[in-house]
């Protein structure tokens, strides 16, 4: 199942001595649920990105590495995408880095790790003079666990619709009980309660 979480709260880079960022996502309502895949937005202003240095730590510590360095001295990450299976390394992008690369380390290293727990982008500026901000970033997670919908929806068939239809409905039902997520006040209808 897929579930999308975003920090919005952007974190600015000092233009003074070489730093370090951080930046959490907390995920939650997961339980025990193992990633299967994981991608990594980022949109960050710099002037220089061959000073950046930028890693992914999950809840349990691994840490990959996305761009070490990358860039020279032009500017910004901007709707940069991170996926394992990205046909073009981020070693080959050039600044702004808009679209979808595959970072430096391995994503695949996350693979079966508990998605809950608190998830840390850093961006450690290794020189001085230039700076900008972490403006944004965001992770999908691709989980192991199928949601389910604590709600089931009963077709009354009286009468009048061929078997091919009655499966047309039933199917209908099956679908909107898994989309719905939220309960509504009970209500009376002909005399049934809904």
């Amino acid at each position: 199942m897929r579930h999308e979480f975003v920090n919005e709260r952007p974190v600015a880079i000092d233009p003074g001595l070489p730093s370090k960022i951080q930046s959490a996502i907390v995920v939650t309502d997961l339980g025990a649920a193992t990633v299967e895949n994981l991608e990594v937005h980022l949109d960050i202003t710099h002037t220089w990105t061959g000073d950046l240095r930028i890693k992914l730590f999950s809840p349990d510590g691994t840490e990959v590495v996305l761009v070490d360095r990358r860039g020279g001295s032009r500017d910004d990450f901007r709707n940069t995408l991170f996926r394992a299976d990205a046909q073009t390394s981020i070693t080959a992008g050039r600044p702004p880095f808009r679209g979808t690369f595959r970072p430096e380390g391995d994503l695949l290293a996350l693979k079966g790790k508990v998605a809950q727990g608190s998830w840390v982008l850093q961006v450690e500026d290794t020189a001085q003079q230039d700076g900008g901000a972490l403006n944004r970033w965001a992770l999908g997670l691709d989980t192991n666990v199928v949601a389910t919908s604590p709600f089931t929806i009963d077709v009354r068939f009286l009468g009048g619709l061929s078997p091919t239809q009655q499966a047309a409905f039933a199917h209908a039902a099956q679908r909107w009980a898994h989309i719905i997520t939220g309960d509504l006040p009970p209500a009376t209808v002909e005399g049934v309660l809904i």
